[in-house]
């Protein structure tokens, strides 16, 4: 048995027997992958061997069951799968093109991300002729996938907007208008009617540009507004005036939004005038911040004049009286300085007193008394400069006070 199921001994499904323990198996495909199991019997009953696993290697194919149509607009990103079976898996893939005009480029521009048995190419088509047939390969160790994946890129966008549209009165008013682009993918019709601003009634058909409206009143104008979408979304509407007759008496162009320009335009307008706006709202914030600021400076000095006092206004009087005169009525500490100023005053200007020598002293000044009598040669001079240091150390220091 294979994967539980029975098999049949027989040589036109590639299995054969040759009576023994022994299986041959010819032809052999990935649908044998699986856990062999051998079953033997007799009379006393049955057993079975071990499972087997039999991996049977095989090069890339198709994975079946996903998309293989995609559809995109002009810059529009589409991620397009590519799923391969294989064993052992794919280890390398590549992506090509088939333009509409018959011409093939490869990819490899393009992010491809890889995992395992799957490939995933990230594609922008920049123009019409970019849209065509995609076509994926992959490789393992078996080899080269024989047949590629193959995948159509189409045109997908928001579809046209319906044109000529005209109407009949019948029973209700009938409005027919030709069908645009589909944009590559199922459209539906969407059609609202407004009266004096007001919504009237509003129609949806689907695949067709046709509308039915009732109960409209006799010489009453109304606004029709109509659109095609699909799943990408919604065209520009075209839009016009009708009456209950089915008479279209104005026609506006055929798109109600703007045109790409106009938008661009708009969007340009709209943007500067968001930035004068900031910058007059800055500018005048300036301004005012600037003049308060010069009110609380100007506040600030009319405060310090009115409480800063003038200049000698609290300056002590002058002392009159005579500086050498003590006064008696000085308190202890004030004698006390007093005594130290005079102190250093008199230390710091002590008068310089030239000390007589021996040669300015006249011997005249010597005492009478001291002349009497006989003096050895020489000795007068030495007696009168001991006098000259006794008189000095006895004369008293002078000040400058």
């Amino acid at each position: 048995t294979t994967n539980g199921s029975a098999s049949l001994t027989s040589v036109r499904q590639g299995v054969m027997t040759n009576g023994s323990a022994s299986l041959l198996l010819t032809s052999v495909t990935r649908h044998n992958t699986g856990e062999y199991v051998c079953i033997a019997g007799n009379a006393e009953g049955s057993g079975q061997s071990a499972p087997f696993h039999l991996d049977v290697q095989y090069e890339p194919q198709c994975k079946p069951n996903q998309s293989f149509v995609y559809g995109a607009d002009i810059l529009e990103e589409v991620f397009i799968t590519c799923d391969l079976e294989s064993s052992p898996p794919a280890r390398w893939f590549q992506w090509t093109l088939q333009r509409s005009n018959q011409q093939t480029q490869s990819l490899n521009q393009f992010s491809i991300s890889e995992a395992g048995d799957s490939s995933v190419l990230r594609y922008q088509p920049s123009q019409v002729d970019e849209y065509g047939v995609l076509q994926c390969w992959g490789r393992n160790e078996v080899g080269l996938q024989r047949t590629p994946c193959i995948f159509q890129i189409i045109q997908q966008g928001y579809p046209d907007a319906p044109s000529n549209c005209t109407s009949t009165q019948t029973t209700s008013l009938v409005i027919r208008c030709e069908n645009g682009h589909d944009g590559g993918l199922p459209q539906d019709f969407f059609a609202e009617i407004r009266s004096d601003g007001k919504l009237h009634s509003n129609v949806t058909n689907r695949g067709l540009a046709e509308f039915v409206v009732s109960n409209l009143e006799q010489g009453k104008l109304y606004g029709v507004f109509i659109y095609a979408f699909n799943s990408k979304g919604r065209s520009r509407a075209v839009s016009f005036m009708v009456n209950a007759d089915g008479n279209i008496t104005l026609l506006s162009r055929q798109a109600q939004e703007p045109s790409d320009e106009q938008s661009l335009l708009a969007i340009l307008l709209i943007s500067f005038g968001i930035v004068l706006v900031s910058f007059l709202f800055s500018f005048a914030m300036f301004f005012t911040l600037m003049y308060i600021n010069s009110r609380n400076k100007k506040a600030n000095r009319k405060h310090a004049e009115k409480t800063s006092e003038p200049p000698g206004k609290n300056k002590p009087p002058e002392d009159d009286r005579n500086p050498d005169v003590i006064p008696q009525d000085l308190e202890k500490d004030s004698e006390t300085e007093i005594v130290k100023r005079t102190k250093k005053t008199w230390d710091t200007h002590l008068s310089v007193i030239q000390m007589p020598n021996e040669e300015t002293v006249s011997l005249n000044v010597i005492p009478e008394s001291w002349t009497t009598g006989t003096w050895p040669s020489g000795c007068h001079r030495k007696v009168l400069k001991a006098k000259q240091k006794e008189i000095i150390s006895s004369c008293p220091r002078e000040s400058t006070v």
